[in-house]
């Protein structure tokens, strides 16, 4: 009886330690390395440092700060070819972050609020999708 259990307890210890460490990214698809290249951005638009790491060398924006006031939502599956893909996304404008949750601006005008889609390129860079055009009007 104890051997039973002590056979049992090593298989559940060995079952939990073997699933420590897992490389979670590794089960990524395409699609989703994609949006979530696209999720990070508005975050990484709050430092000058964090904005061109997302974006391909010489592509980066010239100002980042239109890039924090808006939300993004990918409409869509992306288009792969290779390292480069397409993908539509939609720009909603005039959102502020804030620990409510996103809401528009005050003193936006309804047309200011309107939201358009876009078409972004990403490319792979070393493993990892940054943007290469990412306009968002």
């Amino acid at each position: 009886m104890n051997r039973v259990l002590i056979a049992c307890a090593l298989i559940v210890t060995g079952g939990i330690v073997a699933g420590c460490g897992q490389d979670l990214d590794a089960d990524l698809s395409e699609s989703q390395e994609i949006n979530a290249a696209i999720a990070g951005l508005n975050d990484a638009a709050g430092q000058d440092e964090a904005f061109a790491s997302v974006f391909v060398d010489g592509a980066t924006p010239g100002e980042r700060a239109p890039y924090a006031s808006v939300a993004y939502e990918v409409a869509g599956e992306p288009s792969v070819s290779g390292d480069e893909a397409t993908v539509d996304v939609k720009i909603i404008p005039g959102m502020v972050n804030s620990m409510a949750g996103d809401k528009p601006q005050k003193g936006s005008s309804d047309a200011a609020l309107q939201a358009s889609t876009q078409t972004w390129t990403l490319q792979k860079v070393g493993g990892t999708w940054k943007l290469k055009d990412a306009p968002i009007q």
